[in-house]
């Protein structure tokens, strides 16, 4: 059995996703788990803290062999502009949720600004660009970014593109 590099990408907001690649192929990409809670009278969406648990489980137990080498590769992302407060807690919550579960779970955790990984690739600004992108880089997976509302999903896959490319070639992964 041979060594293979498996990496766990994720865009960590509500309409972000979970996407793993194995070495450097796109093997599957999910949305990020999320449910609605009442809070103060109105339903928000929260990033789902068990059915996370559940998937990357799940994601390991279909992908991982023992030999393996497994990377978690997270965007870190900080308040947005125009972010109110109760946006920004939210997104923090979901980040230290994906945090904690992949800590939890063993995962060598890795951080990844966005301009960083958006910059080595050389995007153009936007999601469209990002979703165009990652149609180029895996076009077995065009339906999974055709839409507007995929570019969670084009910024999963692209990061773990990205890991795999970039780290790889300064030998820190």
């Amino acid at each position: 059995m041979r060594k293979r590099e498996v990496i766990i990408s994720v865009d960590p907001g509500l309409d972000g996703a979970i996407a793993l690649t194995i070495d450097g192929q796109l093997s599957t990409i999910e949305d990020m788990p999320t449910l609605s809670v009442r809070v103060g009278g109105r339903d928000r969406r929260r990033v789902d803290v068990f059915t996370i648990q559940g998937l990357l489980a799940a994601l390991v137990k279909q992908y991982v062999e023992p030999m393996d080498d497994l990377y978690f590769i997270v965007e870190e992302v900080g308040t947005r502009p125009k972010e109110g407060p109760v946006g920004a807690f939210s997104f923090g919550r979901g980040f230290g949720i994906l945090e904690g579960v992949a800590v939890g779970m063993g995962f060598p955790l890795r951080y990844v600004q966005p301009a960083a990984w958006s910059r080595a690739l050389k995007l153009k600004r936007g999601k469209d660009a990002n979703r165009q992108r990652a149609m180029e880089i895996f076009p077995t997976f065009r339906a999974e970014f055709a839409r507007v509302k995929d570019d969670g999903r084009a910024d999963a896959a692209l990061i773990g593109h990205w890991a795999h490319t970039e780290l790889r070639s300064r030998g820190t992964i």
